[in-house]
């Protein structure tokens, strides 16, 4: 580890300031990855537009934040207001009154996907365990 500790405090300290980080750049970012796979296999794959030039937008508006007790990852992208991601996951919301996807409701759950893609496969214990070996702790 190469790190010495004069008491339980002060490693504690350090293994929660590791954990955050790779929380953020390691989880965070697989989570992300994850996501934008969805993406092209759930909503770009899954419909070509007729009403729309598609923009690629929603694929690289994806937030990762840092936030009190962990990592937040967030599709983010609107327009006009209208928050895009729940217009997709649940098929509600399209405008364009001529196009296929606004008469059929075409749901293209992507995140719900993702979040079950992630627990079935533990990819986000996997990355933490990852980051922290890269960090230089021994995780089995």
């Amino acid at each position: 580890m190469g790190q010495n500790f004069n008491n339980l405090g002060d490693l504690a300290k350090y293994l929660d300031q590791i954990v955050k980080q790779s929380l953020v750049s390691d989880v965070g970012n697989k989570v992300k990855q994850v996501m934008q796979e969805h993406i092209i296999d759930d909503v770009y794959d899954a419909y070509t537009p007729s009403a729309y030039e598609r923009t690629g937008k929603l694929m690289r508006e994806i937030q990762v934040n840092k936030i009190s007790d962990g990592v937040e990852i967030s599709p983010v992208r609107e327009e006009d207001d209208v928050y895009i991601p729940a217009v997709i996951e649940s098929g509600q919301g399209y405008t364009w009154v001529n196009s296929e996807i606004y008469r059929t409701k075409q749901k293209r759950p992507f995140v719900e996907n993702t979040k079950d893609e992630i627990i079935k496969n533990n990819i986000h214990v996997e990355s933490l365990k990852k980051g922290l070996r890269k960090a230089g702790l021994d995780v089995k």
